[in-house]
């Protein structure tokens, strides 16, 4: 995890977002999908929890730890002012992979 910790302080924006989805694995326990799936509304960095839809479509509120959120916050700054750059957009959803159509639009 030092390693990991380590290249996110690069500044490297990939290495962040990395890291920050490490993180939101180990707190919230999320499979793949589902963390690809996160709408920002349901990431609360003040409360450090996250809204997750089990099967079923059954609602739980899930605590992050404070790695988590310190990664994730770290990752929301550097996208949006990569965003800010590329021409202003603003995404809405946490952008999970490198060169697939998702991770462009995020």
């Amino acid at each position: 995890m030092q390693h990991a910790t380590t290249r996110a302080q690069s500044l490297e924006f990939t290495d962040v977002r990395n890291l920050a989805m490490l993180e939101l694995f180990y707190s919230s326990g999320r499979r793949l999908s589902e963390l690809c799936g996160i709408d920002l509304p349901e990431l609360d960095l003040v409360l450090q929890q996250v809204k997750v839809r089990g099967k079923g479509g059954k609602e739980r509120l899930v605590p992050l730890g404070d790695h988590a959120q310190r990664a994730s916050r770290n990752y929301l700054v550097k996208r949006d002012a990569l965003l800010l750059q590329l021409g202003g957009v603003k995404a809405g959803r946490l952008a999970c992979g490198a060169g697939t159509a998702e991770a462009r639009e995020h």
